[in-house]
This record gives structure tokens, C-alpha cells and sequence, in this order.
């Protein structure tokens, strides 16, 4: 049967914690917040030919009314007469030779503006995958430590990720998770949101274990939400009034309330840990962990110790 997830129990941990730590928290949770992503050219152009071929036919017209000298012939044009006539002919190739410099400087604009947009995307999600998922795997470390309400939290860990000699690995989790977030999102927008949620603990266990490798975080952090994806959805969904106070203090008021979220899911990230252990979906060394005591027993039996990988045991997300 599905454990339920107890969110009030969750947040009144977190709570414990914060009121020990909330100010170094609050600055480890504001680390990882700030650094956590034509039709009308032709249209103009028939507009313009159009208004062309009215002028034509109107100048004609009022030359013929000079020129036509009844049945037997045609007099000979004034040369007032011949200047309205290449001036009309002179006009007409102004107009279209402008139009095609006008197409062509906003083909050059539109193309370097398309440049632009997709390096400042490329750069973007270059610094998402560099930097901003390692450090949260620094600013989570931080919170799964001091989570049982005895450790200090350590400033110097949140660039845990750059010093651990495993960067490379929890950079490729980082792009990995990305991927495949955006990959399920293509298909549709709700794939996306559930895959979201099944990875959303890839980087706390990262945190704990950097020396797994990416893809068997993420098969783990799957295997861990599986079942539990709803408790998370509704445990972020009742964060929205603290959100809404927030943004009552010019917005400002967010950043307060990040650090009492980020507690909460570091004790859900604690919970669905001895979950996954007790119910053998993995084992502790799989955490890096050697002895295991969970920080909140489901139950007073003791957790076995020859507990199967979780790479041997299937499970459906």
C-alpha cells in the first residue's frame, strides 16, 4: 500500500530547522534562486504596386488628354509633357528598388536578431548545466545536512558540486534531466510537468552520492517519486498562499518564503530516502550511506541490511 506523505509533519520539521538556522538557510536558498531561462514585407509591397499602377493609369490619362489630337494623328509632346512622363517612369523604379532595400535590411535584421536569441538560449542553458545545477547540488546539500536540526549549515558547501571531483558527472545529470524534461514536454505539456517531479530529486541524491553515475541518479530519483509525484504537486500547491503574502512586500517577500519551502522538500527528499530503503527499491550505499538509521522511522522495524540493488529491481514509473 502507498505511504501518504504527512506535508504538515514536513513543514513543521522544516520549521524546527529554520528557527535554529533561518539566516544562513535564507542565504542558501537566495544562491540558488538567483543563479538556479515576415507576412507584412509583401503585404507592403502589393500595397505599393497597386498605388503604382493607379499613378500610371492616371498620368496616362492626362496625357492622352494632351497628346490624342483627333482622327488623323497624335501632335507632338511638350516638354512639359515628357517630363511628367519620366518623372512617373522614375518614381515607379524608385519605389521598387526601395522596397527591395528595405526587404533586405529587415532580412538582415530579423536573421541577426534570430542570432542573437539563439546565443543568448545556447549561453543560457550552457550556464543552467555548468553552473546552476551543480550549485544546487551545493545550496541541497546543504539543507539534507542540516535537515535533522544538529548540524550547522557550512556556506563553503554550495560549491560542494566544483570541489567533490565528480563535476563533470553531476553536470551531465544536470544536462541529462533537461533533456528529457524538455523531450517529454515536446509531446505534450503535462508529460513534461510529471517528468519534472520524477527527476526532482536527482540532485539530492547527487548531493549525497557524486559519484553515481548520472543516469542511475535519475533512474533512482524515479524510482523514489514513483507513486509519491501527486504529494509533491499538492506540497508545492501549498506554498502559493505563502507566495502571494510574498509578493504583497513589492515581491520582495519570495525570497523569504524560498528557504521554508527548500527545507520542506530537503525533509520530503529525507522521507521518500527511507522509503525507497525500507521497501528495498535501494540501498544505502546507493544514498552514501553505510549505516543507515532514517531521520524519520515509517515504522519501529528495523531496516534490513541485505537490502537488493535497485538496479535489480524493476519498477514502473
Amino acid at each position: 500500500m502507498r505511504l501518504i506523505i504527512n506535508r504538515a509533519e514536513l513543514k513543521g520539521r522544516a520549521r524546527r530547522v529554520l528557527k535554529s538556522y533561518y539566516w544562513l538557510l535564507f542565504v542558501v536558498s537566495l544562491v540558488a534562486v538567483l543563479f538556479g531561462g515576415s507576412g507584412n514585407g509583401s503585404g507592403s509591397n502589393s500595397r505599393n504596386t497597386r498605388s503604382g499602377g493607379s499613378s500610371s493609369e492616371s498620368a496616362i490619362v492626362r496625357i492622352n488628354d494632351v497628346t490624342i489630337v483627333g482622327f488623323d494623328g497624335v501632335r507632338e509632346l511638350s516638354r512639359t509633357d515628357w517630363n511628367r512622363v519620366a518623372g512617373f517612369n522614375t518614381a515607379h523604379v524608385n519605389t521598387n528598388v526601395n522596397n527591395v532595400r528595405h526587404m533586405f535590411i529587415w532580412g538582415i535584421l530579423a536573421a541577426s536578431l534570430f542570432g542573437i536569441v539563439m546565443f543568448a538560449g545556447f549561453m543560457g542553458l550552457a550556464f543552467r548545466i555548468l553552473v546552476s545545477f551543480p550549485l544546487k547540488v551545493g545550496c541541497w546539500k546543504i539543507f539534507v545536512n542540516t535537515a535533522g536540526g544538529t548540524r550547522r549549515p557550512n556556506l563553503r558547501e554550495m560549491l560542494y558540486a566544483f570541489r567533490s571531483g565528480r563535476y563533470v558527472n553531476i553536470a551531465l545529470a544536470g544536462f541529462l534531466t533537461g533533456l528529457y524534461t524538455l523531450l517529454w514536454t515536446l509531446l505534450f505539456v503535462i508529460p513534461g510537468i510529471v517528468k519534472t517531479y520524477a527527476y526532482r530529486m536527482v540532485p539530492y541524491i547527487l548531493a549525497e552520492n557524486p559519484d553515481m553515475n548520472a543516469s542511475d541518479a535519475i533512474r533512482l530519483s524515479m524510482a523514489m517519486t514513483n507513486g509519491h509525484k501527486w504529494d509533491m504537486f499538492v506540497l508545492d500547491l501549498s506554498f502559493i498562499g505563502w507566495y502571494l503574502l510574498g509578493m504583497l512586500a513589492l515581491g520582495f517577500g519570495i525570497f523569504f518564503v524560498h528557504p521554508y519551502k527548500d527545507a520542506t522538500f530537503a525533509q520530503l527528499y529525507l522521507e521518500l530516502r527511507d522509503i525507497s530503503i525500507h521497501h528495498k527499491i535501494a540501498m544505502p550505499a546507493n544514498f552514501g550511506l553505510h549505516s543507515h538509521t532514517p531521520e524519520n522511522p515509517l515504522q519501529n522495524s528495523p531496516v534490513d541490511n541485505g537490502i537488493v540493488d535497485y538496479r535489480d529491481k524493476p519498477f514502473n514509473d
